[in-house]
């Protein structure tokens, strides 16, 4: 039986895989969470923010357990609020990795 969402609803999920646009995926019952700045292996809280038929998009709220991937060194001062880039949070080398994958999936 699939669990109720609303939008003001938190969730404590583990970010299975990045995709285009820095979105992290993970999944809760039938529903794919699509997590804003989250990185693959990374354990969050996250808040559900909108549900776009079985999609869900969220912002994390809080760090649980940081994936072994996210870079510590963000160089930029407004990398969370400009939207700019959306890899800057995950390290270089595992980047690469991400967007051969991606590539691989088109």
């Amino acid at each position: 039986m699939e669990t109720k969402i609303f939008k003001t609803d938190e969730k404590n999920i583990i970010v299975e895989k990045n995709v285009y646009k820095g979105y992290g995926i993970a999944h809760f019952d039938s529903n794919t969470i699509f997590v804003e700045k989250a990185v693959e292996g990374d354990e969050l809280k996250v808040k559900i923010l909108y549900k776009k038929a079985k999609s869900l998009f969220a912002k994390p709220i809080k760090i649980i357990k940081k994936s072994k991937y996210r870079n510590n060194d963000i160089f930029c001062s407004a990398f969370y609020e400009c939207g700019g880039c959306d890899w800057l949070n995950i390290k270089y080398s595992h980047q690469l990795e991400i967007k051969k994958r991606i590539i691989k999936e088109l």
